[in-house]
């Protein structure tokens, strides 16, 4: 029983400690020295590659010595394709970003190398991030959440008045939002690069003859061509006489097998629109 209650003791430590890191966290946007970073909220698409702004306000007119962001972002959703320092960084050496895919997470840190000279004094733009959409996005949203902010303001006589906080991932404040517009991506992209090519011919016919899974979460959506509810040999007929140009657009509605009693299936002719019978593209010559 005694064990059980020092257990208890400890457990219940733990939460407070946390829970004070977290209200100090939440003061800390709010103290009038403390910055307020910001990412714009943009709206975009599966597919897309787009540049936003980490921008950083309330900046101390006697500068910042030091500044480091840990921004934590959707690693389902996001793949960081670029970071670069922003406009209000005059030297570029006095910056770095170092992007952890395992845990999501950027480490965004500034350090004045000149002792003085080349403080971070104006709000704006403190750096660049080039994100595409992956195809494997699953959410109409992704987050940014800041965890982990820390700074050291230059007072007079070469004084420094240094302070940070730190959030966990339930607590950690957004600071912006990405809206995805459509997952369902376009039809016949099944690479999810933005476009109908005979790369998604070969994942398709892969698909069908069950060597390779469609590499994007919303399979159906992309690879059904006759909306039907399935994704069949039928399927990657129609995607063929797309790609050369007998199919004006996807996706085609009226298709259907012709009837081959005593055929295997996978010799099953297909009728579409009364053009003549295409074989099924899945036999080899």
């Amino acid at each position: 029983m005694k064990k059980v209650k020092i257990n208890v003791c400890i457990i219940c430590a733990i939460i407070m400690l946390f829970a004070t890191v977290n209200v100090y966290g939440d003061r800390l946007l709010e103290n009038p020295k403390s910055i307020v970073p910001s990412i714009e909220d943009v709206s975009t698409s599966v597919g897309e590659i787009l540049t936003l702004s980490l921008d950083i306000s309330n900046v101390s007119s006697n500068g910042l010595s030091e500044c480091n962001l840990k921004v934590a972002f959707d690693g389902e959703c996001l793949e960081i394709l670029d970071i670069k320092p922003g406009e209000i960084i005059e030297n570029k050496d006095n910056f770095e970003a170092i992007v952890d895919n395992e845990k999501s997470t950027i480490n965004f840190s500034f350090k004045d190398s000149s002792k003085g000279d080349e403080l971070l004094k104006l709000d704006g733009e403190f750096a660049q991030i080039t994100v595409k959409i992956k195809p494997t996005a699953k959410k109409n949203f992704s987050v940014f959440r800041l965890t982990g902010l820390s700074l050291s303001i230059y007072e007079e006589g070469d004084h420094f008045d240094f302070f940070g906080a730190f959030w966990s991932s339930v607590s950690a404040p957004k600071i912006g939002e990405i809206s995805v517009k459509d997952i369902s991506g376009i039809l016949g992209d099944l690479n999810g690069y933005g476009l109908v090519d005979s790369n998604d011919y070969v994942i398709l016919r892969k698909y069908i003859l069950g060597i390779e899974d469609i590499p994007v979460a919303n399979s159906l959506d992309v690879a059904d061509l006759n909306l039907d509810g399935s994704i069949t040999s039928i399927d990657l007929s129609i995607l063929k006489r797309y790609l050369l140009g007998i199919v004006k657009e996807l996706p085609l509605k009226n298709v259907c097998k012709k009837p081959i009693l005593e055929r295997p299936i996978e010799e099953a002719y297909i009728i579409i629109e009364g053009e003549p019978p295409l074989k099924d593209e899945t036999k080899e010559e």
